[in-house]
């Protein structure tokens, strides 16, 4: 084998042979639940918890200033619902563990002063849903009990 050959050889072990979308289709295909919701329902709930960035710029150019706004509004709700459901998890996984110092004044002072959510919204809480066993329905029930996305949404799923 003569040196050109083994630059070739070199060259093509090192160049990426798949793209950076079938990346994510096998991460989608991997890590994801399997969706039984409709392209509408997908689109929505795309819309409520990534906002205008679920967008490209040409549809974002044809919308009215309003729906912008509109969607804005909702995806700050969403994103707020969403922190929220996390304290909550969170705060229940911390009191499981501070609840097995039965004989600690500690432990239980830290139960008594942080086990409502509701006074830390301002907190982004930036834990991952994945490690705090959210699965995607429960962000579904927690968006359309805070009215966030329409109660028909469930109907079909």
């Amino acid at each position: 084998m003569n040196n050109a050959q083994k630059i070739k050889n070199v060259s093509e072990r090192s160049e990426r042979t798949n793209s950076f979308s079938d990346f994510q289709n096998f991460g989608n295909e991997f890590y994801s639940e399997k969706s039984k919701q409709t392209d509408y329902q997908n689109s929505l709930y795309n819309m409520v918890l990534y906002g205008t960035s679920s967008f490209n710029k040409k549809e974002l150019t044809k919308m009215k200033p309003s729906k912008v706004k509109h969607i804005e509004n909702l995806n700050r709700q969403a994103q707020l619902e969403l922190n929220l459901l996390k304290q909550e998890r969170l705060i229940a996984f911390t009191n499981k563990i501070f609840g097995i110092f039965t004989n600690s004044k500690l432990a239980h002072d830290l139960i008594d002063m942080y086990s409502e959510p509701s006074g830390y919204s301002y907190q982004v809480n930036k834990l991952h849903v994945k490690d705090l066993k959210i699965a995607k329905s429960d962000i579904e029930e927690r968006l359309i009990e805070a009215g966030v996305l329409p109660e028909s949404y469930q109907l079909s799923i």
